[in-house]
């Protein structure tokens, strides 16, 4: 029998006999949407799936107060494909004590491809709660009216329940690529994407009618627990197998699609509950299994299956109702419950391209801290835990006790045909009685190791035990809210919650100390050079908090109130020991500028432990009855507690803590006040669109439901003020993003069933919740940079729209003169009755602008269009590029003529001009031959195609052999220069048309060692030298009469080494001349210098001669005038200076580049080009502050980066191919330049 006493304090009368109600709230918590007021074990990924999600999910931003902190590991790449390999540090923002360490240690995630977390929130047939109509598979959302009162009366009425079998409801997180957001099946059964982020993906998936998968064999020593055969097949019906996205550069990711790419999450079973149909088993995680081009080449990433692992949470909750005969058989109170999850993982194996691999090498990590209880089904020692899975045929009698989880050990990179490249180990504590912790991060060459990355936590203050409830209402450690959680009679709790006094006291157990917050926080990172960055962090606070239905915020009347987890407050960085280059510190208050002190934080919820109701309820909506209540009238008292919040962190609020204000404050005293959109200045939580609920006499449940959230645009940057050190605000910055009031109307519907916290099989109370989840983009709209400087002030404003696919449609902003500029964009979706383009947004393919037309005052100036071909199936490339200024014919100006099936560009020419042609190698993945002067038929005549596709396993004297045969054959007739690469590493030699060699030496890390002339052997020209902490490497050798470091158009000399020193080559405009100027530091045996000028850098112009000292050991200083610089024109106003310095033999050397713009046409020069040297792509350009953005597009038009004005851009992420850099003007104008990245 069940006794439930009637006073407050319940004594020693307690259940005499064990009765378990399956239909419910036994398996219904991964489901169906929870009932908020219970206990709650939603099954999640695992740890691994969890850290790959945590790197696009956790805010990195002063909005939340938590730092970027990553750390790279390598980068595989195959042309424009990249996977990053790296570290990312999640728990900056406090360490919980029950979350068990990932693959990579304590607190870091593994970035390593991508994953798609599957967030279940329906129902299916096989589970609902007993006692009410069988649900229905229909989509309650489609009509019109579904939100209606009518209809929302009539599911309350007929207690309609919405099955979940084909994933309507579910929610789905995806990562991948430096992307993240999540996708929802809509009212009309369509994916939508729901991010900040200004991508258009589209999704698919592929569903399997059944799908049966093997997991690894476990031992078995039997144990008499269950007649269950053993069974290591796990089987699902109606699967979805494989998701792929694809981006809007038509490049598809594919989720799952093989067997050990997709993992399973299991809830744990109280004892004697068994298993049916594998309903428990919850495919939560499809991992990246590959990256395909648009253009047919991929990369692969292939998985392994390992043993399942096991992790566990604990609570005590519980609700009692009374009379009796209207709750559940488990109306009594059960005390600490433990709650475990079974976890089938999948493990990252290797990720293949078609010019390397990379192996992930794993270990069990048993060497950390487990779990200090073990289950033994024979003798069960708590029935109310959900700690047993013998009835899993998968499980059947598995040994449970010291499951761990895999760990990282190592990352070999090697080419294709196998050679080792570089490994990267690494190193963890090694201790049972501490959590798994990285310590150091190793990248070592065949028998040498770089110094390491080493990692420092605050090991002061020492995590506790799993399971200790030693936490604060957040999950983070206070090392107090166990003081009261020490009984085994759940008698006791029952009365500690149910006394004012006592719970009071608990309560405050629960709240944050500052003491315990940062137990073993990561706090310093030594870096390989020997530098180290410093970490200090303090305790989350807030100064009003978010109230809901209707919202609100609530001030707080006692001041600032601390809450759980942490924030930044100092990052220091150090370039040797003790010597501090950088710091920045960070306050999170209001009207910092102006002295304020409040915080600017605000709390998304207060956490709620206890619930209580007593008073005349009325039968729900519907109520059968039963013969002892036929109308269900009467009293009933209604107890609920829990030490999980009963009102946890809800799916669309985001942190439970933001900050609408906070200050970036310099080592010098400048600072920078950033305000970001929150709960309290306008962007709360719009209403729920309708509810219905039984009993709301008895309490307002729907309050703890979802409204329509705004988290989309929380967080977004309203303005950034810029201030010195004297505190005058300098500069300006004001955003504002997608107001439309129609965006509200792109949105999925949601009708949420929910079991009122009364809820029981004899006493059905229930409501429905309507919903809408936002999905529209909230871009920025207008951006307004306002300078300040002596008493007046200059703002600029820029407006932006977009299309329906996020893409920019327009730019607006007003030129110095106050004229309105107005640049537009035009993509392939906006050519449905071109062939081209619609097959090219078909494939969804929607990125690359085909026309960009630019109008000052509402006059076009500028149009500039590309047009699209198909020269193979499916590969769709620029066949030409059009311009039309002003009201001048539209003329091409580019024609690309001929691509290999890869979309490598192989021919182009500008109309009636010479042909320029590119053969390609190494599997297609870099560029050979730069010929200028012929088509590419005849060049490719004179090679062999197989030979230089296969150049990876060959020689690079082999290559230049066959290479050189292009230069014999059209001697004369055209200009050719041919590269070899190191694989995987950069180029090994350049070959220019003159016949000198460049080559390039690398050391055993992949490093730019130094350069020689003419062979591996030649002398040193240029040296680089890596001076790491403990490991100083000296430099090469220079040639002992100098050395000429030369610009990658240079042109080494024959040996000997020419015998001048050049220090410095200077170009400035006076007027509409060039001034150049050099200096030498020593001249021996030097005849003269040629002074060159160009506007393509191709055909060079002899303008003038200098003649030189001769013999000098001293400074000597040069000038030349070029009084008729190329003005607009075919160069746009670019003119590129050189100096040939000759010796009296008549060896030479060419200087670096130099430019000049003279003219309107264009005002900045590009170098070095082709980019082989270093990795920034540099702007020269008088005034930066000229030009209002930089695209660059790649050879099939497609963009690969867009920044605001820059004089530097970093290189080292775009694969070598051709590129077109566009460059667009305050004033409306647009320069194009080409450049090649080898």
């Amino acid at each position: 029998m069940i006794f439930i006493p009637k006073t407050d304090s319940l004594s020693v009368q307690i259940l005499t006999g064990f009765l378990l109600l399956f239909p419910y709230f036994l398996y219904g918590q991964q489901k169906v949407e929870n009932n908020k007021y219970a206990s709650q074990s939603i099954l999640t990924s695992s740890p691994v799936a969890s850290s790959v999600l945590v790197y696009g999910n956790t805010p990195v931003s002063q909005y939340t107060g938590t730092p970027d902190i990553n750390v790279p590991i390598h980068q595989v790449s195959f042309k424009d494909l990249s996977v990053n390999i790296s570290l990312q540090y999640h728990h900056a923002n406090g360490s919980k004590p029950d979350v068990f360490p990932g693959p990579v240690g304590n607190g870091f995630s593994l970035n390593n491809g991508g994953v798609i977390t599957r967030i279940s929130r329906g129902v299916t047939q096989n589970n609902f709660p007993s006692g009410t109509p069988i649900p229905v598979d229909f989509n309650p959302t489609a009509d019109a009216d579904w939100s209606s009162n009518a209809k929302m009366q009539n599911h309350i009425k007929t207690q309609t329940i919405f099955t979940n079998n084909n994933g309507r409801y579910d929610e789905y997180a995806y990562n991948f690529g430096g992307t993240s957001g999540k996708f929802y099946i809509d009212q009309n059964d369509g994916f939508r994407i729901k991010t900040a982020q200004g991508e258009d993906i589209l999704v698919e998936k592929e569903v399997l009618v059944s799908k049966s998968f093997t997991i690894p064999a476990e031992t078995q020593t039997p144990s008499g627990c269950t007649t269950t055969p053993y069974s290591n097949i796990i089987t699902q019906a109606n699967f979805i197998y494989k998701f792929t996205l694809t981006d809007s550069k038509g490049v598809k990711y594919t989720f799952g699609g093989t067997d050990p790419s997709i993992e399973f999450t299991r809830p744990g079973m109280g004892y004697g509950v068994f298993d049916v149909n594998n309903q428990n088993t919850v495919a939560t995680s499809w991992y990246l299994t590959s990256i395909l081009s648009p253009n047919g080449y991929k990369i692969d990433l292939n998985y392994i299956r390992d043993k399942f692992y096991i992790t566990n949470e604990i609570s005590v909750s519980d609700r009692i109702i009374a009379p009796n005969s209207w709750a559940d058989n488990d109306n009594f109170p059960k005390g600490k419950v433990i709650k475990s999850t079974l976890f089938h993982p999948c493990y990252l194996d290797e990720i293949i391209t078609p010019a390397s691999k990379v192996k992930f090498t794993w270990s069990t990590a048993s060497s950390q801290l487990g779990y200090n209880f073990s289950v033994n089904c024979s003798s069960p020692t708590d029935l109310n835990s959900q700690i047993y899975f013998y009835a899993y045929p998968q499980v059947k009698d598995a040994t449970l006790s010291g499951r761990f989880p895999n760990k990282l050990d190592k990352v070999e990179v090697s080419t294709t045909a196998g050679t080792l490249k570089k490994t990267v180990e690494f190193g963890y504590t090694n201790s049972t009685s501490t959590r798994l912790k990285l310590l150091t991060l190793t990248t070592k060459a065949g028998t040498e190791s770089m110094p390491p990355y080493q990692f420092g936590y605050n090991t002061a203050v020492p995590l506790p035990a799993y399971l200790s409830f030693k936490t604060d209402d957040w999950g983070f450690y206070n090392n107090k809210g166990d003081l009261y959680m020490s009984s085994t009679d759940p008698i006791y709790y029952y009365n500690l919650f149910n006394s004012a006094t006592e719970r009071q006291l608990y309560l405050n157990s629960r709240k944050p100390d500052v003491n315990y917050t940062q137990a073993e926080i990561l706090t310093k990172i030594t870096y390989p050079t020997g530098g180290y960055t410093e970490y200090e962090y303090e305790n989350n606070d807030y100064g009003r908090e978010a109230k809901y239905w209707p919202a609100s915020i609530l001030e707080n009347t006692g001041g600032i109130q601390y809450t759980g987890g942490l924030r930044i407050k100092r990052i220091s960085d150090y370039d040797f020991a003790n010597h501090k280059a950088t710091e920045k510190k960070y306050y999170y208050k209001k009207d910092y500028a102006t002295g304020g002190s409040s915080s600017s934080g605000v709390l998304s919820f207060q956490p709620l432990h206890y619930a209580f109701f007593s008073g005349t309820v009325t039968a729900p909506a519907r109520y059968v009855g039963t013969s002892s209540q036929p109308n269900f009238t009467g009293t009933m008292t209604y107890r609920q507690y829990s030490t999980d919040p009963m009102n946890a962190v809800t799916y669309n609020k985001g942190s439970h803590i933001s900050y609408s204000e906070v200050t970036e404050l310099n080592l010098d005293g400048s600072y920078t006040v950033f305000k970001f959109k929150n709960f309290d200045n306008g962007y709360h939580d719009n209403p729920a669109e309708n509810y219905v609920s039984d009993n709301s006499n008895v309490g307002e449940f729907w309050k703890e439901d979802e409204m329509n959230s705004l988290e989309l645009e929380r967080g977004q940057l309203l303005s950034e003020g810029a201030y010195n050190s004297t505190n005058t605000l300098v500069q300006n910055s004001v955003y504002n993003y997608n107001d439309d009031a129609g965006r509200f109307n792109n949105n999925v519907r949601r009708i949420k069933f929910i079991p009122n916290p009364i809820f029981s099989v004899n006493y059905p109370s229930l409501r429905y919740t309507a919903t809408l989840i936002y999905v529209y983009y909230p871009y920025l709209k207008t951006k307004t940079v306002t300078n300040y400087d002596q008493g007046g002030s200059i703002a600029k404003a820029t407006s932006y729209t977009y299309a329906a696919n996020r893409l920019m449609s327009t730019q607006s902003f007003l030129n110095s003169k106050a004229q309105t500029v107005l640049v537009s964009n035009k993509y392939p979706h906006d050519y449905p009755s071109d062939p081209v383009n619609l097959a090219m947004a078909n494939k969804h393919i929607i990125a690359p602008v085909i026309e960009t037309t630019t109008s000052v005052s509402g006059v076009q100036v500028n149009l500039v269009h590309t047009n699209y071909y198909a020269p193979f199936t499916g590969i769709y490339v620029p066949q030409n590029i059009q311009v039309k200024n002003g009201t001048n014919p539209i003329e091409t100006r580019q024609n690309f003529n001929q691509y290999d099936n890869q979309g490598n560009l192989l021919e182009q020419q500008k109309p009636g001009d010479v042909k320029e042609t590119y053969l390609w190698g190494y599997q297609g993945q870099y560029i050979v031959a730069k010929v200028l002067g012929s088509d590419f038929s005849t060049v490719q005549s004179q090679i062999s195609q197989p030979i230089l596709d296969n150049a990876a396993t060959a020689t690079d004297a082999n290559i230049r052999t066959e290479l050189n045969k292009i230069r014999t054959a059209l001697a004369g007739q055209a200009m050719v220069t041919t590269y070899t690469y190191n694989a995987l590493v950069g180029n090994s030699s350049i070959t220019d048309p003159a016949g000198k060699v460049i080559h390039y030496e690398y050391d055993i890390f992949s490093r730019l060692k130094s350069l020689h002339n003419n062979d591996a052997s030649g002398n040193v020209r240029v040296s680089y030298c890596y001076n790491y902490a403990g490991q100083a490497v000296p430099c090469t050798a220079l040639a002992p009469t100098g050395s000429i470091a030369a610009s990658t158009l240079a042109l080494i000399s024959e040996e000997p080494p020419l015998p001048v020193t050049l220090t410095e080559f200077n170009a400035v405009k006076y007027e509409q001349s060039a001034l150049l100027s050099w200096k030498t530091t020593m001249e021996t045996n030097s005849d003269r210098f040629e002074i060159e000028r160009s506007i393509n850098g191709k055909q060079w112009l002899k303008l003038g001669s200098v003649p030189s000292q001769g013999e000098n050991n001293g400074t000597q200083r040069y000038s030349f005038t070029d009084s008729l610089p190329v003005i607009g024109a075919q160069s746009h106003g670019e003119n590129l200076y050189r100096i040939k310095m000759i010796d009296s033999d008549g060896t030479f050397a060419y200087s670096r580049i130099q430019s000049l713009i003279f003219g309107t046409d264009s005002k900045v020069s590009i170098y070095p080009n082709p980019i082989t040297i270093g990795e920034n792509i540099n702007l020269l350009i008088d005034d930066i502050s000229t030009v209002l953005n930089i695209k660059i597009y790649d050879s099939t038009g497609t963009l690969v980066h867009q920044s605001s004005p820059q004089r530097k851009i970093a290189a080292n992420k775009i694969s070598a191919g051709l590129y077109m850099i566009q460059i667009t003007y305050m004033d409306g104008s647009i320069s194009t330049h080409r450049v090649v990245k080898q």
